[in-house]
């Protein structure tokens, strides 16, 4: 088809929703947009875009400003299917570069993160745009049943002081782990300054298959299982007590410090081992430095 004429891109409002949502759902159902979409309309720090022809509302694609003003992540790309392949996506995306531009001058990185499958479709035009790929992390989709989940040591971590509200918010939050040490601890140390052992960011949103809780798992080298356990129990329990469906999917990415042999074990000790219907087993992140 040939590229579309008479496009206008303009910043999304509360009450295009309705229409990005017939844009059609993403992901195989474990779209996160519809929980998240007035929180991206109303947070300062979340530009996002919706592209128009003749009044109808045909794409939508986000920034997301990040690091307190360094970086940002561009998300939640979609275009309605009887639109794609005009070039609007081109449109959405270079109009957010411009926004950006001159509105966070500060920027130094550009990050886009796309499953393996995607990533093998977009690769070499995200390599045309100046994109590299940083690293992949593989995760896993499992589902349960809130009635099965059984924790019974779960130990306490603190949550990670942060002035970074998109980590510590409504559905959102930051669990770590100090290394064990020979030095005598520094409590007034910030935590950036101790030996982390294990940090695990979370968050959960409502699709159409129902909640979905993410885990992401950082360690440091050599870390503990122990504490690579007792944090994905932790957040068992946590998400046991949320209570919020009947039948969910927990997912959970990592990185090369971590066994998902090890993982998969840990959480079907708690009553989480069903496999999800889930295509993608890789997330690819790519970056941009300005």
């Amino acid at each position: 088809m040939s590229p579309a004429r008479g496009v206008l891109i303009r910043r999304a409002r509360l009450e295009d929703y309705d229409d990005v949502m017939a844009i059609g759902c993403m992901y195989n159902g474990r779209d996160y947009l519809s929980s998240l979409y007035e929180k991206a309309v109303n947070d300062p720090d979340i530009y996002p875009f919706v592209a128009e022809v003749k009044g109808q509302v045909v794409g939508f694609y986000m920034n997301h400003i990040l690091d307190g003003g360094l970086s940002v992540m561009k998300r939640a790309a979609r275009v309605y299917p009887s639109f794609r392949k005009m070039g609007i996506m081109h449109k959405l995306s270079h109009a957010l570069d411009r926004h950006v531009a001159t509105l966070r001058p500060g920027l130094q990185y550009l990050y886009i993160s796309a499953s393996d499958v995607v990533t093998s479709k977009v690769e070499n035009e995200y390599k045309s745009l100046g994109l590299k790929e940083t690293h992949r992390k593989p995760f896993i989709c499992l589902d349960y049943y809130t009635k099965d989940l059984s924790v019974s040591d779960v130990t306490d971590h603190v949550c990670l002081d942060s002035n970074i509200k998109h980590v510590l918010d409504e559905n959102k939050e930051v669990c770590v782990t100090i290394a064990p040490s020979t030095k005598t601890p520094n409590t007034a140390a910030s935590f950036g300054a101790r030996d982390i052992d294990v940090v695990t960011f979370s968050e959960w949103f409502k699709t159409e298959v129902g909640l979905i809780y993410v885990v992401n798992i950082y360690t440091s080298e050599g870390s503990s299982d122990q504490s690579i356990r007792d944090h994905l129990w932790r957040h068992v329990d946590f998400l046991r007590k949320l209570n919020l469906c009947d039948k969910d999917i927990f997912e959970v990415s990592f990185g090369p410090n971590v066994s998902e042999e090890k993982v998969r074990s840990y959480l079907k000790q708690v009553g989480i081992f069903k496999h999800s219907n889930f295509p993608f087993t890789m997330e690819v992140l790519f970056e941009r430095k300005f």
